[in-house]
Protein backbone atom coordinates (compact mmCIF):
# COMPACT_ATOMS: atom_id res chain seq x y z
CA UNK A 1 0.00 0.00 0.00
CA UNK A 2 0.80 3.74 -0.36
CA UNK A 3 1.08 6.76 2.08
CA UNK A 4 -0.35 10.32 0.79
CA UNK A 5 3.28 11.26 0.73
CA UNK A 6 4.46 8.38 -1.44
CA UNK A 7 1.39 9.21 -3.46
CA UNK A 8 2.26 12.74 -3.71
CA UNK A 9 5.61 11.52 -5.65
CA UNK A 10 3.85 8.73 -7.72
CA UNK A 11 1.26 11.41 -9.45
CA UNK A 12 3.16 14.51 -9.18
CA UNK A 13 0.62 15.75 -6.94
CA UNK A 14 0.67 18.67 -3.87
CA UNK A 15 -1.26 16.90 -0.40
CA UNK A 16 -4.46 18.62 -1.19
CA UNK A 17 -4.81 17.12 -4.45
CA UNK A 18 -4.04 13.61 -3.03
CA UNK A 19 -6.84 14.04 -0.59
CA UNK A 20 -9.02 15.02 -3.34
CA UNK A 21 -8.36 12.06 -5.57
CA UNK A 22 -9.16 10.22 -2.15
CA UNK A 23 -12.06 12.08 -1.15
CA UNK A 24 -13.67 12.07 -4.42
CA UNK A 25 -13.52 8.28 -5.05
CA UNK A 26 -11.16 8.53 -8.29
CA UNK A 27 -8.73 6.40 -6.10
CA UNK A 28 -10.67 3.37 -5.72
CA UNK A 29 -8.86 1.32 -2.68
CA UNK A 30 -8.42 3.98 0.00
CA UNK A 31 -8.27 3.13 3.77
CA UNK A 32 -7.76 4.49 7.09
CA UNK A 33 -5.49 2.67 8.87
CA UNK A 34 -5.49 4.81 12.21
CA UNK A 35 -6.47 3.78 15.84
CA UNK A 36 -9.76 4.89 16.77
CA UNK A 37 -8.94 7.41 19.03
CA UNK A 38 -5.96 9.27 16.30
CA UNK A 39 -6.14 13.30 16.28
CA UNK A 40 -5.36 12.35 12.34
CA UNK A 41 -5.73 9.86 9.34
CA UNK A 42 -3.46 7.15 8.32
CA UNK A 43 -4.50 6.67 4.66
CA UNK A 44 -3.27 4.09 2.81
CA UNK A 45 -4.08 3.05 -0.74
CA UNK A 46 -3.89 -0.01 -2.55
CA UNK A 47 -1.32 0.26 -5.29
CA UNK A 48 -3.35 -1.46 -7.52
CA UNK A 49 -5.69 1.44 -7.60
CA UNK A 50 -3.63 3.50 -9.69
CA UNK A 51 -3.95 1.18 -12.79
CA UNK A 52 -5.87 0.40 -15.57
CA UNK A 53 -7.12 -2.95 -14.15
CA UNK A 54 -8.37 -1.63 -10.98
CA UNK A 55 -10.63 -4.44 -9.47
CA UNK A 56 -14.05 -4.14 -7.60
CA UNK A 57 -13.52 -7.49 -6.23
CA UNK A 58 -12.75 -7.09 -2.62
CA UNK A 59 -11.18 -10.57 -2.22
CA UNK A 60 -8.18 -9.94 -4.91
CA UNK A 61 -7.10 -6.54 -3.18
CA UNK A 62 -7.38 -8.19 0.20
CA UNK A 63 -5.22 -10.95 -0.73
CA UNK A 64 -2.81 -8.69 -3.04
CA UNK A 65 -2.36 -6.43 0.01
CA UNK A 66 -1.54 -8.74 2.67
CA UNK A 67 1.16 -11.65 2.91
CA UNK A 68 0.61 -14.79 0.93
CA UNK A 69 -1.57 -16.81 3.46
CA UNK A 70 0.41 -19.54 5.55
CA UNK A 71 -1.99 -20.33 7.52
CA UNK A 72 -4.49 -17.93 9.26
CA UNK A 73 -2.30 -15.27 10.96
CA UNK A 74 -0.24 -12.77 9.68
CA UNK A 75 3.00 -11.81 11.58
CA UNK A 76 3.06 -7.86 13.25
CA UNK A 77 6.06 -7.60 11.14
CA UNK A 78 4.48 -8.79 7.95
CA UNK A 79 1.39 -6.50 8.66
CA UNK A 80 3.53 -3.15 9.43
CA UNK A 81 5.21 -3.85 5.87
CA UNK A 82 1.74 -4.29 4.26
CA UNK A 83 0.44 -1.39 5.56
CA UNK A 84 3.49 0.99 5.46
CA UNK A 85 3.34 1.41 8.75
CA UNK A 86 5.39 1.02 12.02
CA UNK A 87 4.89 -1.92 14.47
CA UNK A 88 3.96 -0.04 17.35
CA UNK A 89 1.29 1.52 15.13
CA UNK A 90 -0.21 -2.08 14.40
CA UNK A 91 0.19 -3.24 18.30
CA UNK A 92 -1.90 0.26 18.75
CA UNK A 93 -4.62 -1.61 17.02
CA UNK A 94 -4.21 -3.92 18.71
CA UNK A 95 -4.61 -2.51 22.15
CA UNK A 96 -7.44 -0.85 20.77
CA UNK A 97 -9.40 -3.65 19.68
CA UNK A 98 -9.02 -3.81 15.93
CA UNK A 99 -7.19 -6.80 15.33
CA UNK A 100 -7.18 -9.79 17.22
CA UNK A 101 -3.83 -11.23 18.21
CA UNK A 102 -3.51 -14.85 18.40
CA UNK A 103 -2.68 -16.15 22.06
CA UNK A 104 -0.20 -17.88 23.07
CA UNK A 105 2.38 -17.87 19.88
CA UNK A 106 5.07 -15.89 18.92
CA UNK A 107 5.23 -13.93 22.70
CA UNK A 108 9.33 -15.47 22.89
CA UNK A 109 12.53 -13.05 22.48
CA UNK A 110 12.97 -14.29 19.14
CA UNK A 111 9.72 -14.24 17.73
CA UNK A 112 7.44 -12.18 16.58
CA UNK A 113 3.64 -11.25 17.65
CA UNK A 114 1.06 -12.76 15.70
CA UNK A 115 -2.74 -11.82 14.25
CA UNK A 116 -5.25 -12.88 13.16
CA UNK A 117 -6.28 -12.52 9.46
CA UNK A 118 -9.70 -12.48 9.47
CA UNK A 119 -9.74 -9.38 11.80
CA UNK A 120 -7.33 -8.09 9.45
CA UNK A 121 -9.43 -8.16 6.55
CA UNK A 122 -12.41 -7.11 8.52
CA UNK A 123 -10.35 -4.17 9.96
CA UNK A 124 -9.71 -2.83 6.49
CA UNK A 125 -12.60 -3.36 5.43
CA UNK A 126 -14.16 -1.36 8.24
CA UNK A 127 -11.40 1.13 7.20
CA UNK A 128 -11.78 1.20 3.25
CA UNK A 129 -13.22 4.71 3.04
Amino acid sequence: MYSVSCLMGILDKDEDQVLYLIEDGQVRWAFDIASPKARARELRVWRGSLGRECTDDVAAVLADILPKPVGTMVTVVGLARCFCCSRSHVLSLIRAGELTEVDGIGRGVTSTRRVDRASVEAFLMRSVL
